[in-house]
């Protein structure tokens, strides 16, 4: 059995209006988005770190979702080293988990057109 997450559920996302980290959910019965979080203004923090952290906090939910996948991975792993094959049959493979966890970083970085980059491009930057 799979236990439910306690915390609200994503998609998040960071609202260009007011800053705020908001919750996008089927689960509530109005179209009005939950606030998640705000970023307040703060003269320890430029508003360039403040835009960094509400993008690193709005992607909280997907970044335990891939915890979750390699938790899982890793799991099936341990279970059965002899035979990998048929241990991991229905999970993605590393490269898999690998695109999601660089697409995730990006999401982060503000670089939402990672995936475009050349990785030379990507090497570079230090992406890698």
């Amino acid at each position: 059995m799979t236990q439910q997450s306690k915390f609200t559920p994503g998609p998040w996302r960071v609202d260009r209006t007011t800053g705020r980290i908001v919750a996008q959910s089927p689960a509530y019965p109005s179209d009005e988005d939950r606030c998640i979080a705000e970023i307040g203004e703060s003269l320890a923090f430029s508003q360039q770190e403040r835009v960094a952290n509400a993008r690193l906090i709005a992607q909280a939910p997907k970044m335990y979702e891939l915890l979750k996948l390699i938790n899982a991975y890793h799991v099936r792993i341990l279970q059965d080293p002899s035979d990998l094959e048929s241990a991991l049959d229905g999970y993605p493979n590393a490269s898999d988990i690998y695109r999601k966890a660089r697409s995730l970083k990006a999401a982060i970085d503000g670089e939402a057109g990672d995936d475009r980059n050349s990785r030379a491009q990507r090497q570079a930057r230090g992406a890698y």
